[in-house]
């Protein structure tokens, strides 16, 4: 979302015409198999590469004025509006990972509805405007406060199919989209909501 931001800033600012933004996650086998294998006590780092990171990369060409038929992008922003709130997730001393339920239980709703606010903003809040809502999380419980109860049969997500990328997931899931016909490029509304608990940052994207 931070790459898809800033291209769309490079183009909109007249400093560039066509962006390529690609984002790739992978973790070699060559490093990670060794140290399960020999039951080593895993540091805070390879844990959380361990567990966040899969194989996977994705791409998207971002243009002014594309020739080609693609969908266009209506808004594109990050943000951290919930900085003061308890985080959701965080390391402690010793580098053990601490998830915070209450808070997550008690401040992911509120992200997640401001969040949806700054999605539709260019469809004057409309959550009726969305065809296709891609959700790039696999937590469950960030899936289920994307949206209200009407976009249920709308989100799209397929996190079990290609893994936990969190990078290339986006990408990923909007050629999916395509591919099977969920997204039609200048008809569809695609949403894209993502969240992140360990400082509440979220991004967004609204696509025609």
């Amino acid at each position: 979302m931070q790459a898809l931001t800033t291209a769309c800033t490079l183009i909109e600012s007249g400093r560039a015409k066509t962006v390529l933004v690609t984002a790739a996650d992978c973790i070699s086998p060559a490093y990670f198999a060794p140290l399960l294998k020999a039951n080593a006590k895993l540091s805070s780092e390879n844990l959380m590469n361990g567990l966040a990171f899969a194989d996977g990369g994705g791409a998207i060409v971002v243009q002014a004025n594309p020739k080609t038929k693609g969908l266009r992008v209506l808004h594109a922003d990050i943000a951290s509006r919930f900085h003061l709130r308890d985080v959701g997730f965080s390391l402690d001393a010793s580098g053990s990972a601490i998830h915070n339920h209450r808070s997550i239980r008690s401040v992911l709703p509120d992200v997640a509805a401001r969040a949806m606010k700054d999605m539709l903003g260019p469809v004057d809040g409309n959550a009726d405007k969305i065809d296709v809502l891609i959700v790039p999380q696999v937590n469950r419980s960030m899936i289920r406060v994307a949206g209200n109860d009407s976009m249920d049969s709308k989100r799209f997500y397929v996190g079990h199919e290609i893994g936990n990328c969190p990078a290339p997931a986006i990408f990923r899931a909007m050629a999916r989209a395509v591919e099977r016909g969920n997204i039609h490029p200048g008809e569809s509304y695609v949403g894209v909501l993502g969240i992140e608990t360990a400082s509440w940052n979220y991004g967004v994207a609204l696509l025609h």
